[in-house]
């Protein structure tokens, strides 16, 4: 089986290495030895396939998409819970995002992840993260060990209640979007 990291490179360094290194032991249980030289100029995706070993890197420019609603899709039998390379599952979910420019995945009436970051909801006081996501995402996980984040049950039948959500992933950090839109099921 084949594992997927993605970290972001500015300016020649890779930012919080820490957090993927990591998730990299967890997913395939020792250390790996990441060798990493990404361009001294720009930022850029680094596209890091593993399995005992690295497979694969890719350093590719990175243009952040603009993501301003989501498309709510129940998907009970989804397992992510590693970042596998193999993302057929989570594309096949993006099909179905109607108008929207991504999916907002429920498993068993709990949100989870949009298929290319972990959310945040915003409840006029504090930052809720969803308590079980697909992924447990490294920023996420940061975010939440500097005390930011709340990890907390969101129901899907319960975002309407929010002032406003956050996108989150290495490459895009945390992202607050205003008037998104969150479409139901």
């Amino acid at each position: 089986m084949k594992f997927l990291e993605t970290l972001r490179a500015e300016n020649g360094l890779i930012k919080y290495l820490e957090y993927h290194k990591s998730r990299i032991k967890s997913s395939c249980g020792h250390n790996i030895e990441l060798n990493l030289d990404p361009p001294p100029i720009g930022v850029w995706r680094v596209r890091v396939v593993y399995s005992e070993k690295i497979e694969s890197i890719e350093y590719i420019p990175y243009n952040q998409p603009s993501i301003n609603s989501l498309q709510m899709i129940e998907a009970d039998n989804l397992n992510y819970s590693y970042k596998f390379e193999n993302r057929d599952n989570l594309n096949n979910l993006f099909t179905q995002r109607k108008s929207s420019d991504d999916v907002l995945i429920v498993k068993n009436s709990l949100i989870t992840d949009t298929t290319i970051a972990n959310i945040a909801f915003f409840d006029g006081q504090q930052w809720l993260t969803p308590t079980y996501p697909l992924l447990n995402g490294t920023t996420r996980a940061r975010l939440i060990d500097d005390n930011f984040l709340i990890q907390a049950n969101i129901k899907a039948n319960e975002v309407k209640n929010f002032k406003k959500f956050a996108l989150m992933n290495s490459l895009i950090g945390f992202l607050e979007i205003q008037n998104g839109i969150i479409h139901p099921c």
